[in-house]
């Protein structure tokens, strides 16, 4: 099951933002997929963003520095800063709770 948001942001021009269930490995996750569809010219373009390719593309970065329990995802950074900013657009993004402990970043599975 998904929810779908649509939104006109221009004439000819739409983005759509819905939730897929997606089963990684074992654990069913909800995502935010985005697309955006614009037609010009007689031609139709159609873009796609998963939010979990961005979280995934960000953990692949950390390789070596990322932890898992049975609840969380513990992402290790090499400064707090860069921990609060990971925190901040992963909760923006996911809409979920993100605790932060000085370079740690747990993100609940």
């Amino acid at each position: 099951m998904s929810t779908v948001a649509a939104a006109e942001t221009q004439q000819n021009s739409y983005e759509v933002s819905e939730f897929v269930n997606v089963k990684p490995g074992f654990n069913p996750v909800q995502i935010r997929r985005y697309k955006a569809v614009h037609q010009s010219d007689g031609n139709i373009s159609l873009q796609s963003l998963d939010t979990a390719t961005l979280l995934g593309n960000v953990i692949s970065a950390l390789k070596g520095k990322v932890e898992q329990s049975d609840a969380n995802i513990i992402a290790v950074f090499s400064s707090p800063e860069l921990a609060q900013e990971f925190a901040r657009i992963t909760a923006e993004f996911y809409h979920n709770t993100v605790l932060v402990e000085g370079e740690r970043v747990f993100i609940p599975i």
